[in-house]
């Protein structure tokens, strides 16, 4: 009982996302991620241009555009892109703050890792909105409760009847082998990503056209 209400407090409690969240952990935990999502993100031969929304330090977005992607980086914070400044920094040109500094620009996958448990539903649904235009979305949603910022928890089902309802499809198969490829990569690792990982696909009847 009282490891819930902790839980809850630190949901109800403002989440700051600079380097208290950030930590020296985090950074060590991303670092060994790295490789891993960097082979989970080339597994698709269609996917050559990235929208990777709410990416923190972007740690992700030097070696995405090393090897010739197109790999952008959001969030709207501005604490993370000063600690990808910091630690990286390779291409500052491929981190924004806002949607709006892509709107039109083209993507093949809308990438979220570990963001959408930070949002509440109806943010998800205009964040949706917003990337209309892109056909897929890869996602890592923690369903861990009690670690701040998590206020949004739901089950397999949940999520992907959430995703159905705003117009996009579960591919199983597909999640299925992003799933296994993570296993594979990392075995021992300390995390739930090989249970947490979701791929969508915007339904054709869905799908619009961006405005440039």
């Amino acid at each position: 009982m009282l490891r819930r209400v902790r839980g809850l407090l630190r949901r109800l409690s403002t989440v700051r996302y600079d380097s208290r969240f950030f930590t020296e952990g985090w950074f060590k935990n991303w670092a060994e991620l790295a490789p891993v999502l960097l082979s989970m993100l080339t597994l698709e031969q269609t996917w050559r241009a990235y929208l990777d929304y709410g990416c923190g330090p972007g740690v992700m977005i030097d070696p995405m555009n090393d090897r010739g992607f197109r790999y952008i980086g959001c969030d709207v914070s501005p604490q993370p892109r000063q600690l990808y400044l910091q630690r990286f920094g390779k291409y500052p040109d491929r981190y924004v703050a806002s949607l709006e500094e892509v709107a039109g620009q083209r993507f093949d996958v809308l990438v979220m890792f570990d963001v959408l448990e930070h949002l509440r539903n109806e943010e998800v649904t205009h964040l949706l909105q917003q990337a209309r235009g892109i056909p897929e979305v890869l996602a890592n949603i923690s369903r861990e409760p009690g670690i701040p910022g998590h206020i949004n928890i739901q089950s397999d089902a949940s999520w992907i009847e959430f995703f159905r309802s705003e117009g996009w499809s579960f591919d199983e198969a597909h999640t299925k082998k992003l799933r296994h490829l993570y296993l594979t990569l990392r075995p021992a690792g300390p995390d739930l990503w090989h249970r947490n990982l979701f791929l969508f696909r915007r339904r054709v009847s869905e799908a619009r056209e961006p405005t440039a």
